[in-house]
Parts: structure tokens; C-alpha cells; sequence
């Protein structure tokens, strides 16, 4: 599955990897409905099936982990896997508003529940967190920073994060304005600000030399 986690608006496209899939029909977010039960259940339609893997739309829900499961007809249901919604962060600020068209300017990204995905772990117990994992078992990043619109808009992963605070490193980018953008779960992109590229030519310097005593005024 993948992503495992999305923000509560909903609108994630989640794939799930499996055999038998062309047929599926429905795709279940939250646990079986029983008499009594206060689980939440949404059923979705799927964007698209092949054999091996099924892409789910998911629907608006609270902050929390639900089952996800798939049926051909909505009466038999599969196993279920797990699922995240985590809330979108809320964004202040973009720091600095403008980088060198080379690249390597660091971002910091100010607002709140910039950690909200994957989970940290907690620093004193060193328990909790939920890093996000390929089939090899090697951890992957699924936070990064976006400079432009669209799949083939150039992007950095993240350098360093808090509650508050994310930081980025701006890469090579043509002089202009550009949308910046995060995603903490390497699929729903939120827009945090305008940075302006700009590229730096010295043509000459005047004078070329001036006392070591220092006071010139250099052009």
C-alpha cells in the first residue's frame, strides 16, 4: 500500500499491490459496521484496476488509523491493511522569498504539524514514529519540497524538521518566480509560498585594490 498515510480532506490516491484485483469493485475505509460499533465506514469506487493492484480514492475522515479493505461486490470483504489520515499542517511563513538560481539556498518553511507524517520518534523514550518503508526493508523519505507544479517539477527532501519548522535546500531553478510546495506523504502537495529565483552577474569592480587600512568605496 502507498502511500500508507494521507491528510483527513481526503482525495489521496491509494495504491494497493496484490493479485486478483481487476474485479474489485469497492474499496472500505474503516472496520466492519456491527450493531453498536462507533467505527466509522466510508466505501469508495476505484479510480482504476489491473491484476495486480487496485487505486483507491479516500474519503474525507478523522484524524486516526482505519482498516482498508476491497471487494468485488461490497459482501465479502479482504483481510484489511492499515491506513493513516494525519492533518495537513497549518503554514505561516516562507523564509527567505528568494535564492540563487544555482540552487543550495535553505528554506525554512514556519507554521504548525509540520511533523504531523510520518510520526517521530519520541526523542526520550525512543519509542513511537512511523518511518515509511520499500519492500527491501530501507526507509524511505516521504516528506519533501516541491519547486513548481506537476510530477516533473524539481524537488529536495527535507533536511531537518519540527512542529514548527522545515527546512529544504532550494535546487538549480531558471530566475523567476516559483509556488513552493511541501507533501509529507510523497503524493498530496500543499502550496506554502512564492520564492523568487535571481542570479547574481558582476560585470566589473571599482576600484580593484584600496588600502589594507580599509575605507574604500568599492563599485
Amino acid at each position: 500500500i502507498f502511500p500508507y498515510a494521507g491528510p483527513t480532506g481526503g482525495e489521496t490516491a491509494v495504491t494497493l499491490h496484490g493479485v486478483g484485483m481487476r474485479d474489485v469493485g469497492r474499496c472500505r475505509f474503516g472496520g466492519r459496521r456491527e450493531l453498536g460499533s462507533t467505527v466509522l465506514h466510508y466505501v469508495t469506487t476505484p479510480l482504476r484496476t489491473s491484476d495486480e493492484m487496485v487505486v483507491c480514492p479516500s474519503p474525507g475522515h478523522p484524524l486516526g488509523q482505519v482498516d482498508l479493505s476491497l471487494s468485488n461486490s461490497g459482501v465479502h470483504w479482504s483481510a484489511p491493511v492499515s491506513y493513516t489520515y494525519f492533518e495537513q499542517p497549518v503554514i505561516d511563513v516562507l523564509r527567505p522569498r528568494s535564492g540563487r538560481s544555482a540552487g543550495g539556498t535553505i528554506l525554512r518553511i514556519l507554521g504548525y504539524g509540520l511533523d504531523a507524517w510520518p510520526l517521530p520518534v519520541n526523542t526520550t523514550s525512543g519509542t513511537g514514529g512511523s518511518g515509511v518503508y520499500d519492500g527491501n526493508g530501507t526507509e524511505v523519505s516521504t516528506v519533501w519540497c516541491r519547486f513548481g507544479h506537476g510530477p516533473d517539477a524539481p524537488r529536495t527532501p527535507l533536511i531537518s524538521r519540527t512542529t514548527t519548522v522545515l527546512k529544504c535546500v532550494t535546487p538549480p531553478h531558471a530566475v523567476g518566480h516559483v509556488a513552493v510546495e511541501i507533501t509529507l506523504n510523497d503524493q498530496d502537495y500543499q502550496r506554502v509560498g512564492e520564492l523568487l529565483y535571481y542570479r547574481v552577474l558582476l560585470e566589473a569592480i571599482r576600484p580593484s585594490g584600496g588600502p589594507s587600512g580599509g575605507g574604500s568605496l568599492v563599485t
